[in-house]
């Protein structure tokens, strides 16, 4: 069976133990979904407990050494948000009141709508262009194994359609619903309601736009999902809650009854896409055998025996296997010898933009790789063992592949003191682009339980685009066209308006 994963439950919660006690005893008040060590050990333990638990049995088991070599890796993050020194508090005047809006301008704000609105029309026509599969037949439901393949299909042999140059401005739309969602409009009092009428329709239409590609022109669920985690998190990160509050305020007496009621409808699509929504995906392939080949696990005979008459539940139990194999799939990888892992690819996999960038530079171009051609050479032994190539790993055997298994724990050392370094810079300043990367780095620790979230470009561009804003106006400072204040009473104006 799989107690050995308690053991590593036991390790998880000692660390965010120690985290929090060493917090409170620092008289630092930090919310869980601004804490990288709750955000990071909370989802490990999740998914430890319910690899645990007794419902599968994998074919590469959990082992003790797997545990340790994993509990030295987070310990080292943990480690790196730990000795992130901590700022003596200055008490904030009338003009340095926390939100201002600083740092983000308007015309920021517009511009990523429209390149986001752009890009995800680039994303949808030219999947759609190409595709044999029909608008209408996309929303039956029994073409999403067709589409699936086509999307894979493209992502393997690097052929785009004709607007494939404007496709990577969809990764803007998160930023620009994030920023709205995290109450920005909401504390800019110049600004004309219709003009803040058409900023919140915008941010609905790319919500929309962004579910429509995850959902219909790419047959997957990743997109939607990392967007709604997004929007949850945004609106929970805005010290204001105005979000919150403004639902609180228009829902009045019907709050608990549409709370329920949303409740209620969020279970029934979490059903759905675990059950029906998978059948359609996988073409009616058998789900127990499909959890055999892709995830090299079967159900313990008690399992099994519940299930073994309802389909449903077995396609359930498919999604489930989802959250319990990242683990011994590393565990496996942790064993391979030397000669069978590949790489190290010193970046290409998890920072292909900036290396791929560098490497044309240098001319050694023999020596790039693509993130498919490191996928396939990463997933080739289970291949010839006759599984499947659709593996996740979580985020340190992603990281492996970049800088080999001895270099895991010292970067994710440099990945907590970073994750801190910006946690804490959008808990105590006012800059939205860095609470936007907050976000970001809020979404890659919670999804480090299964892979790491920079091999998808979209995400890797978002963090790029934040990462030149804020060195933008790091040179140009407060006077640049990218920053405002907000205009409150008593508060300084629009830095611009005073020069």
């Amino acid at each position: 069976m799989n107690d050995i994963g308690w053991l590593l439950v036991l390790a998880l919660i000692t660390m965010i133990v120690i985290r929090r006690t060493v917090l409170r005893l620092g008289r630092h008040q930090v919310a869980w979904f601004m804490d990288p060590v709750v955000l990071l050990c909370g989802a490990w333990l999740i998914e430890s407990v319910v690899y645990s638990l007794p419902i599968l049995v994998n074919r590469h088991p959990l082992q003790a050494h797997h545990v340790l070599y994993i509990s030295a890796c987070i310990a080292s993050f943990v480690m790196g948000v730990m000795i992130v020194p901590s700022k003596s508090k200055k008490p904030r005047g009338p003009a340095q009141s926390a939100d201002r809006g600083a740092g983000v301008g308007l015309l920021l704000l517009f511009g990523m709508a429209g390149l986001g609105l752009l890009g995800n029309f680039a994303i949808a026509y030219d999947g759609l262009s190409k595709s044999r599969v029909s608008l209408l037949e996309r929303f039956s439901g029994d073409s999403l194994s067709a589409i699936r393949g086509e999307t894979v299909a493209t992502a393997t042999t690097l052929q785009g359609g004709p607007l494939a140059m404007f496709e990577s401005f969809g990764s803007a739309s998160t930023i620009f619903v994030c920023m709205v969602a995290a109450g920005l409009l909401a504390r800019q009092t110049n600004l004309a309601r219709g003009h803040k009428n058409l900023v919140y329709a915008l941010a609905v239409i790319s919500v929309l736009f962004v579910s429509f590609n995850s959902v219909i022109v790419h047959g997957g669920r990743i997109g939607m999902v990392q967007l709604l985690l997004a929007l949850v998190l945004a609106s929970m990160m805005d010290s204001q809650r105005w979000l919150l509050g403004h639902v609180n305020r228009m829902l009045g007496s019907a709050k608990w009854p549409v709370i329920m009621v949303s409740l209620v409808l969020s279970m029934g699509g979490i059903w759905y896409l675990a059950t029906d929504f998978m059948k359609s995906r996988t073409g009616e392939a058998m789900p127990l055998n499909a959890m055999a080949a892709y995830h090299r696990t079967v159900a313990t005979p008690d399992v099994e025996d519940l299930v073994s008459n309802n389909e449903a539940l077995q396609y359930g139990l498919l999604s489930l296997s989802y959250l319990t194999v990242p683990l011994p799939t590393m565990g496996y990888y942790y064993d391979l010898p030397d000669t069978l892992f590949p790489g190290p690819y010193w970046g290409q996999y998890n920072f292909s933009g900036a290396v791929t960038f560098v490497m044309r530079r240098m001319g050694y171009l023999k020596y790039q790789r693509t993130i498919s051609e490191i996928r396939e050479q990463a997933t080739a032994s289970l291949v010839r063992m006759g599984y499947g190539d659709n593996v996740w790993s979580t985020l340190l055997r992603d990281i492996a592949l970049d800088v080999g298994w001895s270099g895991v724990p010292l970067v994710m050392f440099i990945l907590g003191w970073l994750s801190e370094r910006v946690m804490r810079a959008a808990r105590d300043g006012d800059n939205f682009i860095m609470k936007i990367l907050a976000l970001m780095t809020s979404l890659l620790l919670v999804f480090s339980i299964a892979h790491s979230l920079f091999v998808i470009e979209s995400f890797q561009r978002v963090y790029w685009v934040c990462f030149m804003i804020l060195a933008y106006q790091k040179l140009l400072g407060p006077q640049s066209i990218l920053s405002f204040r907000l205009k409150r009473p008593g508060a300084v104006v629009s830095s611009a308006k005073q020069a």
